[in-house]
C-alpha cells in the first residue's frame, strides 16, 4: 500500500515491466481512496457501534430490573396474604353475663377460674469456675453469680441429668418469682 504518487513510480520501477503493448507484467491491482475520509468513516462507525452495544446494555439492565421488581412485588403480596389482617384494631369483648346485670363482681379467687404462681424465669450462669476432677472423678463447679452467692443455703436447690445440672435459687419474700438458672454442660 503506497500513500502518495511518488511512492507508486518507485514501486513500479523496482518490480514491474511495461511491454510492447502498454501493460506492466506482472499486471498491477490499482484502487484509490481516501484515507483521511476512509478514517474518519472507521472512527464514525465505531462510535456508532459502541452507543448501540451501551444502549442494548442498559435495555438489558432495565428488563433484568424490572423483572426482579415484579418478583419482589409477588413475594411481598404473597407474604402478606399469609400474614393475613394486621390491623390494630381491637377485636370486641364478650362480657361475662354477671357485669352485664347490677350485680357485683365476684373476686377472681373466689370463682376459681386461674390460680397465680410465682413466675420463674430462666437465665445462663455466666460466673462460674470448674475444679478438676478428683480421685473419685468429681468435678467441683463454683458459682460466684451474685444471685446465688448472696442466696441462702436453704433457697438454692441443684438438680442434676445426665449431661445438664440446674441451680435454683428461690426468694423467700412471700413465694415470689423465683430465678432458675441452668448450665450445659462442655462435654
Amino acid at each position: 500500500m503506497v500513500e502518495s504518487r511518488l511512492q507508486l513510480e518507485q514501486l513500479i520501477s523496482e518490480g514491474y515491466t511495461l511491454d510492447e503493448r502498454g501493460r506492466y507484467e506482472p499486471v498491477i491491482d490499482l484502487s484509490f481512496l481516501n484515507m483521511s475520509s476512509m478514517k474518519d468513516s472507521c472512527s464514525q462507525i465505531r462510535t456508532q457501534m459502541q452507543k448501540q452495544e451501551e444502549d442494548k446494555r442498559k435495555q438489558e439492565q432495565a428488563k433484568l430490573q424490572a423483572e426482579l421488581d415484579e418478583e419482589d412485588t409477588r413475594e411481598d403480596q404473597q407474604l402478606l396474604q399469609e400474614a393475613g389482617d394486621l390491623s390494630y384494631k381491637v377485636p370486641t369483648r364478650e362480657w361475662d353475663s354477671q357485669f352485664a346485670q347490677d350485680n357485683s363482681p365476684q373476686k377472681v379467687a373466689d370463682r376459681g377460674l386461674c390460680k397465680l404462681e410465682a413466675k420463674v424465669t430462666e437465665q445462663r450462669i455466666t460466673r462460674y469456675m470448674t475444679a478438676e476432677p478428683d480421685d473419685k472423678g468429681v468435678v467441683k463447679v463454683y458459682i460466684d453469680d451474685p444471685d446465688v452467692a448472696n442466696a441462702s443455703k436453704e433457697s438454692i436447690h441443684v438438680s442434676f441429668t445426665m449431661s445438664t445440672y440446674t441451680v435454683r435459687v428461690g426468694t423467700s419474700q412471700l413465694g415470689k418469682s423465683s430465678i432458675s438458672r441452668s448450665h450445659l454442660d462442655d462435654s
